[in-house]
């Protein structure tokens, strides 16, 4: 399970349970996409995201994920 949460400025994609971050981004959908990223490689796995104040505002699973990304992508299209 990643957890993309805010940390200082930035956003993280942190391994439950892991110290340091995956990946550092400026954005939250540039953690999301970084995160997809992550669990793309891995093949399985779940995302966690957190709003500013730290609250779970939405979890994926990697079939999830994808999905909103296609959609994302199709509304982008020319």
């Amino acid at each position: 399970v990643y957890h993309i949460v805010q940390h200082d400025d930035r956003w993280t994609v942190r391994l439950q349970g892991s110290p340091t971050p995956s990946a550092t981004t400026a954005t939250r959908a540039e953690a999301v996409e970084a995160a997809g990223e992550i669990l793309r490689l891995l093949g399985n796995g779940r995302l966690v995201v957190h709003g500013e104040d730290g609250r779970i505002e939405r979890g994926y699973s990697l079939d999830a994920l994808e999905s909103a990304e296609e959609r994302r992508a199709r509304a982008t299209r020319w």
